[in-house]
């Protein structure tokens, strides 16, 4: 079974690029099974639950300062379909996204999808600027997409 990791992220959202980031580095580490995938926003993984592929999701969220640059390991019952947050940068988020997927194809986001997310401030604007603490979480959230593949396939 192939494992999708999704980076969603703009790149000129500052700290909202961590998504992408991480799928950089993990392009240099060429993890074997592994598809890679960027995407601007969640649409993309409706059609990926169309196959039988484990999809990992790599994402930042605007959160709290307690939990800035913090990595959150989430299932997707954690994600709240109905939130409408309007300091997201993307067209589509990652609950309503999977919820029209597992209405579409009947897949069943809690078995196949696993969202890792690190704690951001709400982008402000348009930047290229991403903060130490984001930068910093790159490493981090790549070895633990590493370990998240690792588990998936034990």
């Amino acid at each position: 079974m192939t494992t999708c990791v999704v980076g969603i992220g703009q790149r000129f959202g500052g700290d909202d690029a961590w998504g992408l980031l991480v799928i950089d580095e993990l392009e240099r580490r060429a993890l074997p099974g592994v598809a890679l995938h960027r995407a601007k926003d969640a649409s993309i993984l409706i059609d990926l639950m169309a196959g039988d592929a484990s999809l990992i999701v790599v994402d930042a969220i605007a959160t709290e300062d307690a939990r800035l640059g913090q990595l959150l390991e989430l299932r997707p019952s954690q994600l709240d379909a109905n939130a409408q947050d309007a300091t997201s940068s993307h067209g589509i988020g990652v609950a309503q996204a999977l919820e029209l997927g597992k209405v579409l194809y009947g897949t069943e986001p809690e078995q196949c999808v696993r969202i890792l997310a690190l704690g951001i401030r709400p982008p402000a604007n348009v930047s290229t600027e991403t903060s130490p603490t984001t930068l910093a979480g790159i490493g981090r959230g790549a070895d633990r997409v590493e370990e998240m593949v690792i588990r998936r396939h034990a």
